[in-house]
């Protein structure tokens, strides 16, 4: 017999002439259909057909009820940007106090801002943001972009408008004598720069790619250097560093080369893409240097909320602040909430 698909809703405008066997079945929008097979079973006209049709209709019932999880699941899959960042709000809050945590998921989240606005403008598609606790957060392009310029556009955005925003709020941290301010805006310079490491799926790793397809081995070659003599030493640089060898390894074996126009950039704006790379990390240098002028180190702060004197503590966190920045204070919970001072 030939299947006729019937939406469960006109299943009641079945003619009384074609009775029919049925079964609940799903399509790929997820809507629940009836299947009818014309086979003179199904009528609300005949003896006994009644049965059949509150069985159908109990059979749609359960499928209705099952349906109701998939919307739900649909909704928490739309929420899924906000409750990453929610998660890692909390992630870091753990860590570095509620202020400061949830202040370096906003400059995280600006930093994607800049890359979304970029992919609008070019027309790319672009999966929602995710964020992962002390990793960062991801939007992935569903599109390639028609040039290699384009691309080197796309990966600058963010650290560009991160970079602003890290200026801002230091600028307004030495404004206002706010340490709290002045130390997100120092990190906010050195994760943007981290950003601009030309390796792998990082931005800079992105704007070497189209400046020229070789240039990602030299900067996993320097990449790895850093990592042996211990300059950076830390897990998701690893991850890094392994990013960067599958991009290389896709590149020599030509199992991920995009198409050969995607490098063809002329003269011009190889010339511009490279200035702007340049421009923008001695950028984020100077302005680093400078909020580092009066910043003080979280040990020094910590040290002068205890009354503590300090003869060897300058200010400008020069004493060693980034190589623990992260374990300084995972033995300490009493420290969580005022550890920044001012």
């Amino acid at each position: 017999p030939r299947p006729v698909t019937r939406s469960i809703a006109g299943l009641a405008r079945a003619t009384a002439g074609a009775p029919a066997k049925a079964r609940v079945t799903w399509i790929g929008a997820g809507r629940p259909v009836l299947t009818a097979y014309a086979t003179r079973e199904l009528s609300s006209g005949r003896k006994g057909g009644g049965g059949r049709v509150g069985a159908l209709f109990g059979l749609a019932a359960v499928a209705l009820g099952k349906f109701k999880y998939v919307l739900v699941a649909l909704k928490l899959t739309k929420l899924a940007p906000v409750l990453s960042m929610v998660a890692s709000s909390l992630a870091y809050s753990a860590i570095f106090g509620p202020a400061y945590g949830c202040g370096m998921v906003g400059l995280i989240f600006v930093h994607e801002c800049g890359h979304i606005l970029a992919m609008r403008y070019y027309g790319l598609p672009f999966s929602p943001m995710l964020f992962i606790p002390f990793v960062g957060a991801v939007i992935q392009m569903q599109k390639l972009p028609a040039t290699a310029a384009q691309s080197a556009v796309v990966a600058l955005a963010g650290p560009v408008v991160g970079g602003v925003a890290a200026g801002a709020t230091a600028f307004a941290g030495h404004a206002t004598g706010s340490q709290l301010l002045m130390a997100l805006g120092d990190w906010g310079f050195m994760i943007n720069l981290f950003n601009l490491l030309p390796i792998g799926g990082l931005d800079g790793g992105r704007v070497a790619d189209a400046l020229h397809p070789a240039l990602p081995a030299l900067g996993l070659v320097g990449g790895v250097g850093l990592a042996a003599s211990g300059a950076i030493a830390n897990p998701i640089f690893y991850l890094v560093l392994l990013s960067g060898a599958f991009q290389v390894g896709g590149q020599l074996f030509g199992f991920s080369q995009p198409p050969p126009a995607h490098y063809r950039m002329t003269g011009g704006p190889m010339i511009a893409t490279a200035l702007a790379y340049v421009g923008c990390i001695g950028s984020l240098v100077a302005g680093m240097a400078l909020n580092n002028v009066g910043r003080k180190s979280p040990r020094r702060i910590e040290a002068e909320q205890r009354g503590e004197i300090i003869d060897r503590a300058p200010t400008g966190g020069g004493d060693g602040v980034y190589d623990d920045y992260f374990a300084e204070f995972d033995d300490s919970n009493s420290r969580r909430d005022d550890r920044w001072g001012g």
